[in-house]
């Protein structure tokens, strides 16, 4: 399965990254404690399964712009999400960073 995955290009992954700072994270109705002023979103954001987390308990779920999964590991490495759920749309309106294993077990 993993050979059938687009390798994402350093470009791509800050597309990916910023285009969900700046469009989609303000749609996803965090509570303002979640988005507080605490988070830098230049280099950390929560992931967008939200309340589903899987990595909730370590930091609020938070994802780190550098540790995106294939170059970092540990607790905060992100991978490109499909939010159809269509891994051949890859319009940058279809895609935004998530934990793997939030990736995996979203319905």
């Amino acid at each position: 399965m993993s050979e059938n995955r687009k390798k994402w290009s350093k470009t791509e992954l800050k597309n990916i990254w910023v285009d969900y700072i700046e469009n989609k994270i303000w749609k996803l109705n965090f509570n303002e404690d979640e988005l507080d002023n605490s988070w830098n979103l230049n280099s950390e954001a929560p992931c967008p399964y939200q309340n589903k987390c899987l990595q909730k308990q370590n930091d609020a779920g938070k994802m780190l712009r550098c540790q995106y999964q294939g170059n970092q590991n540990g607790d905060y490495k992100w991978s490109v999400d499909h939010i159809d759920g269509n891994p051949k749309n890859n319009n940058i309106n279809n895609l935004w960073p998530m934990h793997p294993d939030c990736n995996k077990h979203k319905n």
